[in-house]
């Protein structure tokens, strides 16, 4: 199953799976569409709004950091505002 495909059955858009992959448009190419590009393929009203919302969602996730990014992230600050150790003094 491409992923494509996949993608459109997460959010119950299947039934355009064969509309995309006949005119070669793949994941990739999904957030550069226009409502007019998609009552082209033949997508319904409220399905262009879904596909165009879920499209946007998507965009949104791929824009925030992951998890194990914002551990590392955090971990650093606190690194960073740690003072030096300090010397030893010797008598």
């Amino acid at each position: 199953m491409s992923e494509l495909r996949e993608w459109l059955r997460r959010h119950n858009l299947e039934q355009y799976a064969d509309a995309f992959e006949a005119n070669d448009i793949g994941i990739d190419i999904l957030p550069e569409l226009s409502e007019r590009d998609l009552e082209q393929l033949g997508l319904s009203l409220g399905n262009r709004r879904r596909l165009l919302k879920a499209v946007a969602g998507r965009a949104a996730e791929a824009a925030r950091p992951s998890r194990e990014k914002l551990a590392r992230l955090q971990r650093d600050r606190r690194l960073m505002r740690r003072e030096p150790p300090e010397r030893a003094v010797r008598a």
